[in-house]
C-alpha cells in the first residue's frame, strides 16, 4: 500500500492533468457546455480509476473482485454527480438574486446529496470489506476521500459566495 503522502502526490498530479486535458475541449468552438462538462467528468473518472489502481496494491484475485465493485460505485457516484451539477447550475442561474427560500432549498439539496454520498461510500466500503478484506476497504475509502477532497476543492474555489 502506498502512503497517504503518495496518494496526495497522485492527487496533485490529477489537479495538474485534469485542467490540461480540458484545454482542447475549451478551445473547440463547437463544444457545448454540456459536452465540455461530460468530457471533463469522463476524464476525471478515468484519472480517479488510474489513481485508485496505482494506490491500491491488489492481487489478481482481489482485482477481479474489486474492479466490478468499483465500477458499480462510480456509476452510482455519477448519479450523485449529476445532482451536484444541477445544483451548481441552479446556483449560477440564481446568482445575485438568491432568496431566503431558494437558499434553504439549495442547502437542503446539498445536505441530501452529501448524505447519499456518505451512504454510497459506506455501502461500498462494506462490500469491499466482505468480498476482499477490511484493509483493502479502508484503503479504498482513504484514496477515494483524498481524490474527492481535491476535486471538491477545485469546484469550491470556482464558486463565489451566495449574494
Amino acid at each position: 500500500m502506498k502512503s497517504l503522502r503518495h496518494i496526495a502526490a497522485l492527487a496533485v498530479v490529477l489537479a495538474l492533468v485534469v485542467p490540461a486535458v480540458m484545454l482542447p475541449v475549451t478551445a473547440s468552438a463547437q463544444a457545448t457546455p454540456e459536452a465540455w462538462l461530460e468530457m471533463m467528468r469522463s476524464d476525471v473518472r478515468t484519472d480517479k480509476t488510474i489513481a485508485m489502481g496505482v494506490a491500491l496494491t491488489l492481487t489478481a484475485e482481489e482485482g477481479e473482485k474489486f474492479w466490478p465493485i468499483y465500477r458499480a460505485y462510480t456509476q452510482n457516484l455519477s448519479l450523485i454527480g449529476d445532482r451536484r451539477v444541477a445544483l451548481v447550475k441552479k446556483f449560477g442561474e440564481e446568482y445575485g438574486s438568491v432568496t431566503a427560500e431558494s437558499a434553504t432549498t439549495m442547502a437542503s439539496d446539498w445536505f441530501a446529496m452529501e448524505s447519499d454520498y456518505t451512504k454510497l461510500l459506506k455501502k461500498t466500503h462494506a462490500k469491499v470489506a466482505k468480498e476482499i478484506s477490511p484493509i483493502v476497504a479502508v484503503q479504498f475509502v482513504q484514496v477515494e476521500n483524498a481524490l474527492n477532497m481535491l476535486l471538491r476543492l477545485q469546484i469550491a474555489a470556482e464558486l463565489p459566495l451566495v449574494e
